[in-house]
């Protein structure tokens, strides 16, 4: 039996109950089946049709349409080209909640020392301080901030990335939802697919 507890009107996608040890009340998913797009410029194209690696992606319509007049206009101001690539879901794909990424961002770094260092270093200090690391604490606004600045170094930092995706695949999870990107105002559900070849069908390929 599921529970719906939000929908953002797309289909395939819920804030929803799964009745297994492995997903929480507050779990998004998205359903088999459901269309995933993801818009890249042609200097892109060729290595993204290896469909390999992470995805970073849009689920719900008034995003795939955020990214594609950007990309347009991009295109058309810097003279090149943009493409739209349509996925369909292979697989349940689920992130944890928000409350959830946080908690596997206060695991994460309370359990390995070198992602610890790295965000407490360079101009990683600027986004997270290191005494916060030292007293991360579920429910605790300050951490909650950290979880935030944190989540826009996603992109950027390997280093910082890879650490945080291994603790969520380890708790089952195959997508996370991109918080640097929502938070910035860009899109309201934006995602990141760990492994595309695995959870996403071969993409039809659209220029815009």
């Amino acid at each position: 039996m599921k529970r719906i507890i939000k929908h953002y009107g797309v289909l395939g996608m819920r804030w929803g109950h799964r009745k297994s040890h492995r997903y929480l009340d507050t779990d998004i998913v998205i359903e088999k089946g459901t269309q995933i797009n993801r818009v890249v410029p042609k200097t892109f194209l060729e290595n993204e049709k290896q469909h390999k690696g992470l995805a970073y992606a849009a689920v719900l319509e008034k995003d795939k349409e955020v990214y594609r007049k950007s990309a347009k206009l991009f295109a058309k101001i810097s003279g090149g080209m943009a493409f739209d690539m349509s996925f369909k879901a292979k697989e349940l794909i689920v992130s944890p909640g928000d409350k959830h990424r946080v908690d596997l961002f206060i695991e994460t770094v309370s359990k390995n020392p070198k992602i610890k260092k790295e965000l407490s270093s360079g101009v990683n200090r600027l986004f997270v301080s290191p005494k916060t690391l030292d007293n991360l604490n579920t429910g605790d606004r300050k951490t909650e901030r950290a979880y935030r600045r944190f989540s826009f170094l996603l992109v950027s930092n390997r280093n910082i990335r890879d650490p945080y995706f291994k603790t969520l695949e380890a708790h089952g999870y195959n997508m996370v939802i991109d918080d640097g990107d929502k938070r910035s105002g860009t899109s309201e559900a934006p995602i990141i697919i760990f492994d595309r070849g695995k959870s996403l069908t071969k993409p039809k390929i659209k220029q815009l």
